[in-house]
Protein backbone atom coordinates (compact mmCIF):
# COMPACT_ATOMS: atom_id res chain seq x y z
CA UNK A 1 0.00 0.00 0.00
CA UNK A 2 2.91 2.26 -0.03
CA UNK A 3 3.48 2.47 -3.34
CA UNK A 4 -0.47 3.69 -3.99
CA UNK A 5 -0.30 6.31 -1.03
CA UNK A 6 2.71 8.22 -2.63
CA UNK A 7 2.34 8.69 -6.72
CA UNK A 8 5.99 9.93 -6.64
CA UNK A 9 7.36 6.88 -5.60
CA UNK A 10 5.08 4.48 -7.79
CA UNK A 11 5.84 5.92 -10.82
CA UNK A 12 9.32 3.64 -11.03
CA UNK A 13 6.25 0.87 -11.01
CA UNK A 14 4.49 1.76 -12.89
CA UNK A 15 3.97 0.32 -17.03
CA UNK A 16 1.76 1.79 -20.06
CA UNK A 17 0.37 -1.47 -22.13
CA UNK A 18 0.30 -1.01 -25.40
CA UNK A 19 -1.64 -3.65 -27.42
CA UNK A 20 0.14 -4.65 -31.02
CA UNK A 21 -2.29 -7.26 -32.07
CA UNK A 22 -1.72 -10.50 -30.31
CA UNK A 23 1.43 -8.95 -28.24
CA UNK A 24 1.71 -6.04 -25.57
CA UNK A 25 4.43 -3.71 -24.92
CA UNK A 26 4.67 -1.92 -21.58
CA UNK A 27 6.74 1.58 -21.41
CA UNK A 28 8.00 2.67 -18.49
CA UNK A 29 5.93 5.86 -16.91
CA UNK A 30 8.67 7.22 -14.97
CA UNK A 31 11.31 6.59 -17.98
CA UNK A 32 9.14 7.30 -21.67
CA UNK A 33 10.52 5.92 -24.73
CA UNK A 34 12.27 2.57 -22.34
CA UNK A 35 10.59 -0.41 -22.34
CA UNK A 36 10.04 -4.08 -20.26
CA UNK A 37 12.27 -6.62 -22.24
CA UNK A 38 13.23 -10.22 -22.20
CA UNK A 39 15.44 -12.37 -23.98
CA UNK A 40 15.22 -15.76 -25.25
CA UNK A 41 17.31 -17.74 -22.58
CA UNK A 42 15.44 -18.93 -19.88
CA UNK A 43 15.19 -17.83 -16.47
CA UNK A 44 17.05 -14.17 -17.19
CA UNK A 45 15.26 -11.12 -15.36
CA UNK A 46 13.08 -8.55 -16.94
CA UNK A 47 14.74 -5.44 -17.78
CA UNK A 48 14.10 -2.26 -19.14
CA UNK A 49 15.44 -1.20 -22.87
CA UNK A 50 14.79 1.44 -25.43
CA UNK A 51 13.65 0.56 -28.75
CA UNK A 52 16.91 -0.59 -30.91
CA UNK A 53 17.87 1.60 -33.58
CA UNK A 54 20.72 -0.48 -34.69
CA UNK A 55 20.26 -3.48 -36.13
CA UNK A 56 23.61 -5.04 -36.47
CA UNK A 57 22.49 -7.02 -33.07
CA UNK A 58 20.07 -9.05 -31.65
CA UNK A 59 17.34 -6.72 -29.88
CA UNK A 60 15.81 -7.85 -26.83
CA UNK A 61 12.18 -9.60 -26.71
CA UNK A 62 9.60 -6.39 -26.23
CA UNK A 63 6.36 -8.30 -27.08
CA UNK A 64 4.75 -10.14 -24.93
CA UNK A 65 2.04 -12.73 -25.53
CA UNK A 66 -0.46 -13.36 -22.16
CA UNK A 67 -2.27 -17.00 -22.90
CA UNK A 68 -5.56 -17.57 -20.57
CA UNK A 69 -5.02 -20.18 -18.06
CA UNK A 70 -8.08 -22.63 -16.73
Amino acid sequence: MELYRSPKDSRGFTFYRRDTGLTSRFESAAFPGWFLCTVPEADQPLRLSQLPGDASWDPPIMDFYFQQCD
